[in-house]
């Protein structure tokens, strides 16, 4: 893996919003895997997931 964290968020709106043309994926992750953005400004319902993961498959965005 050659990333430690992947952001993910809980809103399918800012998935499809941030990944613009590209692929949206998803999928249930356990919360003990997950840490919340810290970050002032960061709103949109973002975590960290930490060391990746093979449990997000990709959908199509709306």
């Amino acid at each position: 893996m050659d990333k430690t964290f992947i952001s993910v968020t809980t809103d399918p709106a800012q998935a499809a919003y941030f990944a613009r043309e590209g692929t949206v994926y998803s999928g249930y992750v356990p919360r003990s895997t997950l840490l919340e953005q810290t970050l002032k400004g960061a709103g949109e319902s973002e975590y960290l997931l930490t060391h990746g993961t093979d449990l997000l498959k990709p959908i199509k965005p709306k």
